[in-house]
């Protein structure tokens, strides 16, 4: 690989491995944040939601901002607000509002960061996408292992202020992945600049421009039907459906599988050792998902129908498991599943639109993603504050999964019927 793709790979790697890692972090100091800050389960439960939903809901925005500024100058301001975040959290959010407060900046730079470095690589990668993809989700996959250890053991020694704020000044390691990234070549990628249009048989050294007829640029009078990116390509809006649900799983699973352990009897410092096996279980689940792109499997019905139907069974199974040894089995697998599907989710979105529609459809799916997400927090911590039980949290995990089942097979079955007239 060249330069520039290995700086892609590296900014996309190590931000999405702080990003996975602090994901499974919210878990260790929900209990204390619920504490520290005099609200409810529902509430502190919303409000993580609110920054990791807010990492995907700002992707129309971000995707504007990166028709003006530079994908390094967003990357590197995006860092800078997630570390600043959780600092702000750890000293001074002693209410819901500034809880939420600091998880909107935070949540506002890992969307920064993430939707650059990931548009970043599909534009240096093209078709390649989806393997380099499944790569750097693989190795962020340790920081789902380690993290909450991490962050456990500052939690005991320094207590819950000082614990988060290391977890900011950690998230500013961020700041080297904005650095690495080139300027952008959004002008040339979607032809929104004439002077630089790509003609035929011209080869400007970028993916998807040597000489491809389906990928030319249109002409200024070209007609503007079919330029609805939903109209143009109708497995999107399934695909979308899909990652929205299994998103839903991942980070309500994620934030609530320790306090869940704690409800079973089991004291903190062992129920964290549920997110590491969960974490265990999502580096084999990206493992899976690269040797299904390496082999051309990623259209299989069989296998990625199976794969969700499979998580739905470990959800379900979570409210009947008792011994710590059954849950962090349960965990482990349903981890990779879970893992699994939501790799080969994202590195789908290159095959689902055309390459001129890519950037948009990343962003219109972290924005609805991200409205989800948020959505979630208050309905799962509703769910629990019921009755008072992380077991229903689980049943309505097990619904989103039955949801995802519907929504996979459409996405794969009508990757053959989009027509873009771009």
């Amino acid at each position: 690989m060249n330069g520039r793709k290995w700086r892609s790979v590296l900014a996309r790697t190590m931000s999405y491995f702080l990003f996975q890692g602090c994901l499974k972090c919210f878990g260790v100091i929900f209990e204390g944040t619920v504490e520290f800050t005099h609200s409810s389960v529902m509430m502190v439960g919303w409000s993580f939601m609110v920054l990791q939903g807010m990492a995907f809901f700002v992707g129309p925005l971000i995707s504007w901002l990166m028709d003006i500024f530079s994908y390094q100058f967003i990357g590197t301001l995006g860092s800078f607000l997630v570390g600043a975040g959780f600092i702000y959290e750890g000293f001074l959010a002693d209410s819901l509002w500034k809880l939420l407060i600091s998880n909107v900046i935070s949540g506002f730079g890992l969307g920064m960061i993430s939707l650059v470095t990931t548009v970043d690589l599909g534009e240096t990668f093209g078709d390649q996408f989806g393997i380099v993809f499944s790569i750097s989700t693989l190795i962020s996959s340790v920081a789902m292992m380690l993290m909450p250890l991490l962050l456990d053991y500052w939690l005991r020694v320094y207590g819950l202020s000082w614990a988060v704020a290391l977890l900011g000044a950690l998230m500013w390691n961020n700041v080297p992945c904005g650095l690495m990234l080139f300027e952008n070549y959004t002008s040339i990628w979607r032809c929104d600049d004439p002077n630089r249009r790509i003609l035929p048989n011209q080869d400007l050294g970028l993916p998807g421009t040597s000489s491809q007829a389906n990928d030319e640029c249109p002409t200024p009078n070209q007609s503007p039907k079919g330029r609805n990116i939903l109209l143009a390509h109708p497995s999107l809006t399934f695909a979308i459906l899909t990652r929205l649900f299994n998103s839903v799983i991942l980070f309500a699973w994620a934030i609530y599988l320790v306090p869940f352990g704690v409800s079973k009897g089991y004291s903190p410092s062992t129920a964290v050792f549920l997110s590491t096996s969960g974490g265990a279980g999502i580096f084999v689940g990206r493992t899976i998902c690269i040797f299904v792109y390496h082999f051309q499997l990623m259209h299989s019905l069989p296998i990625n129908v199976g794969g969700v139907v499979a998580s739905l069974c470990m959800m379900v199974a979570f409210n009947i498991a008792e011994s710590f040894s059954s849950l962090c089995t349960l965990s482990f697998v349903a981890g990779a599943l879970v893992a699994y599907l939501g790799s080969w989710m994202q590195a789908y979105t290159i095959y689902v639109v055309c390459k001129k529609h890519f950037k948009t459809a990343v962003a219109l799916s972290n924005s609805i993603t991200g409205a989800g997400i948020v959505a979630t927090g208050i309905i799962s911590g509703l769910v629990h504050d019921i009755r008072g039980s992380y077991n229903d949290v689980f049943i309505f995990l097990s619904f989103s999964a039955a949801c995802q089942v519907l929504c996979i097979i459409p996405t794969i079955l009508l990757i053959k019927s989009s027509k873009c007239d771009l």
